[in-house]
């Protein structure tokens, strides 16, 4: 039990260092003032995103997790679209930008079939190239909560239901930003998301915390709309 609680503590730690170097980032280039001859408009911005979400790691289709009378299956994740949104701040040679993202996927377990939904929110840091042109390459780091609801997962003696996952995790991705206007943008990236799955829950309804270290890593891709105010 103590080494499950000092591992969750430093991976908990180390991604609230991330994001508050997130924060350090983004205020020392406001502070610098970063707003010289940029093409794109600084400022509020929000924008609607298309994403393609994979679930691996831990997620291998032929797992159970018991606790008590309780099991969990743990399925195998297929690749799915989704929807998501945004709103982040922009300056001149980066952004702070916050994003929730929802897709749902199909999902397999020892031949057995189902569907899950997959959700989460982020926090990510960018910093932009070649500022002054329309065409702008971008790199990010930041953070991640999911949560994962998959459908008919767990079960008991007497009832089935779904299972519950919440985790935390590290982004590192890049991309591409177009600029039709100083306002508009169209943007893709691909971002590789390292997530660990920390507390799980099943048809008893109470949350617990998985002992031993439970990936769902990934690599999503997304388009995005934005709009600068």
């Amino acid at each position: 039990m103590h080494n499950k609680i000092s591992t969750l503590s430093k991976i908990s730690g180390f991604c609230l260092a991330v994001m508050l170097g997130i924060l350090g980032l983004s205020a020392t280039a406001h502070a610098e003032g970063y707003y010289s001859n940029e093409y794109a408009k600084s400022g509020f911005y929000i924008g609607y995103i298309f994403p393609y979400n994979s679930v691996r790691g831990s997620f291998s289709g032929d797992e159970i997790l018991y606790a008590g009378n309780e099991l969990i299956l743990i399925p195998k994740f297929q690749d799915a679209s989704g929807f998501g949104v945004a709103f982040g701040g922009k300056f001149s040679k980066g952004a702070i930008e916050f994003t929730y993202l929802k897709s749902k996927h199909s999902i397999s377990w020892m031949g057995a079939e189902g569907t899950a939904t997959y959700q989460m929110v982020t926090i990510d840091f960018k910093r932009f190239f070649l500022n002054k042109r329309r065409t702008q390459p971008f790199i990010l780091a930041g953070a991640s909560f999911p949560w994962i609801t998959a459908d008919d997962c767990a079960a008991d003696y007497y009832n089935t239901g779904d299972a519950n996952f919440r985790g935390i995790g590290l982004n590192v991705g890049g991309g591409l930003s177009f600029y039709f206007h100083p306002r508009i943008s169209l943007s893709a990236g691909a971002v590789y998301r390292l997530i660990f799955y920390t507390t799980a829950k099943g048809v008893g309804g109470e949350w617990g915390e998985l002992e031993d270290l439970f990936w769902g890593n990934g690599l999503n891709s997304n388009v995005s709309l934005n709009f600068t105010f």
